[in-house]
């Protein structure tokens, strides 16, 4: 049997409309599968039942089968916040390594090609800041937090604009 796709799937586009659904041990159970299929069945997050019919010359069905499509992730989404500007307000009284939560962007790709880590982009504005900031981003929990390595003296410099950029290994 070969099965011919006319076109691209999209993994996150079936999620998000609930045209494929995560597979659980009664939907698995119900096709009567091996053992070691089931196992790469339940390591998947999108799977949809394609029925198959078979019919005889005279157009009497002769049999019907189940078989389950597995859609497999590709890393094919970047990291995207829902802003373009994130804005942080940080008083210039604050000790050494003080620490402000971000949102952090997201990513509909899979845990597999999820955000890997988030950096300041060295460009004309971060070299001259070289060390005052910097960017955490925690991959367990999701968690972006943005740091001021040192006091910030507002006679000086009362305003920065940095660049960021979110990585999932692919994308950016």
């Amino acid at each position: 049997l070969i099965l011919y796709i006319n076109d691209k799937i999209d993994r996150e586009e079936l999620i998000q409309s609930k045209q494929c659904e995560k597979p659980t041990d009664s939907n698995i159970e119900s096709l009567n599968l091996s053992p070691e299929i089931e196992r790469a069945i339940e390591q998947n997050d999108c799977m949809f039942k394609l029925k198959l019919a078979l019919y005889d010359e005279q157009n009497n069905l002769r049999n019907m089968f189940i078989l389950p499509i597995m859609v497999n992730d590709i890393n094919d989404q970047r990291p995207q916040f829902k802003s373009s500007v994130l804005r942080v307000d940080i008083s210039e009284n604050l000790q050494t390594r003080t620490f402000f939560p971000l949102e952090s962007p997201i990513d509909s790709d899979s845990v597999k090609y999820s955000i890997q880590n988030c950096t300041l982009l060295n460009n004309i504005n971060t070299l001259a800041y070289n060390g005052l900031f910097e960017v955490s981003y925690n991959r367990e929990n999701k968690n972006l937090q943005f740091i001021s390595n040192k006091p910030l003296d507002y006679e000086t410099k009362s305003e920065y604009e940095l660049e960021m950029a979110c990585f999932d290994g692919e994308n950016e």
